[in-house]
């Protein structure tokens, strides 16, 4: 429908259930980036079995013309996504036959549907996908990554889906979190203490330690390549700090404060124009999103963020804002 809630237009008229792609990272949208489709999933059996569901991905235009399938299977919510070109659709299917465990397959397909790139085909058998990827800045590629068991370590591959080709990047022992232009944004799982570290193509490195035992954390690179990275530590302590793209400027945003009763990690969301960020900190008693100004806390991170009640309980996560018009 429009904004103002004119002109609605049925999208699905199947009596089976739908669902949309869950934005659990704020990327995984089920809009295409002109707006001018959307993604959903359509339950191909009446019995629901979430382990077990088959389901077939499809597009559409807003319209409700154009109807196109993707692909069925035992597809993941959250591992859909849209390349920034609009291009390519990526997707998860689970492969396991337990149904309590995931074993993660990455497809990479034309937007029309057709030619679908398994990239398990695409590396070692002795290699394991890993259930995150990443497109570059670009659209043009998807970065993705694997672990090897004997030795221990993490490969970092670039797949290019308009030639099909596979590039190796790099080797890691961290743990990695995100990638982009040639900068690995990695946990140190080595350390004691929550620590992260960016890796550059030409060997340098920078690193975030918190310098105490916090358990939990979550992060967002903005529209403009910077990080803010949000952590739980003792005495239900969030701590939130900026980065730029590569670490080599590291900030404190907010001063520490206490949240009673904290339950999990809520997503940090960036404003389009990299201004501001919005973040849930959910609880067991009242869950409450906080709005910050990133030029002003740069300049005083003492400023307290605007903060605004959205539930009575700790099932509240995702925020979002307007994309840009």
């Amino acid at each position: 429908m429009d904004a103002d809630g004119s002109n609605v237009v049925q999208l699905t008229i199947d009596s089976i259930d739908h669902q949309l792609p869950l934005n659990i990272d704020g990327d995984s949208n089920p809009w295409s980036p002109d707006g001018s489709r959307i993604l959903f999933l359509h339950r191909n059996s009446s019995e629901y079995n979430p382990p077990n569901a088959i389901w077939t991905l499809r597009s559409r235009t807003i319209n409700g013309e154009n109807l196109v399938t993707i692909a069925t299977g035992r597809i993941s919510f959250s591992g859909i996504s849209w390349s920034p070109s609009g291009k390519y659709i990526g997707y998860i299917l689970n492969e396991s036959s337990d149904t309590e465990s995931f074993v993660p397959d990455i497809y990479i397909v034309d937007a029309d549907g057709n030619n679908p790139r398994r990239l398990k085909d695409l590396i070692h058998p002795n290699e394991h996908l890993q259930t995150k990827y990443y497109w570059s800045s670009d659209g043009r590629h998807v970065i993705f990554t694997t672990i090897e068991n004997d030795p221990m370590r993490e490969r970092v591959y670039e797949f290019d889906p308009e030639t099909n080709t596979l590039l190796q990047k790099d080797i890691l022992r961290p743990e990695l979190l995100d990638w982009r232009d040639d900068t690995a944004f990695s946990m140190d799982v080595n350390q004691e203490n929550l620590s992260f570290i960016w890796q550059n193509s030409d060997g340098t490195s920078n690193t975030l330690d918190w310098g105490t035992n916090c358990w939990e954390f979550n992060f967002k690179r903005s529209p403009g390549n910077n990080f803010a990275i949000g952590a739980y530590c003792p005495d239900d302590k969030f701590e939130l700090y900026w980065a730029n793209s590569d670490g080599s400027m590291i900030k404190k945003l907010l001063d520490s404060f206490a949240v009673d009763g904290i339950n999990g990690v809520g997503d940090i969301v960036w404003s389009p124009d990299d201004q501001y960020i919005a973040f849930v900190i959910p609880s067991l008693q009242i869950t409450y999103m906080y709005i910050l100004n990133i030029e002003e806390s740069l300049k005083d991170p003492s400023i307290q963020p605007i903060k605004v009640v959205i539930g009575g309980g700790d099932l509240y996560f995702g925020p979002s804002w307007q994309p840009k018009p």
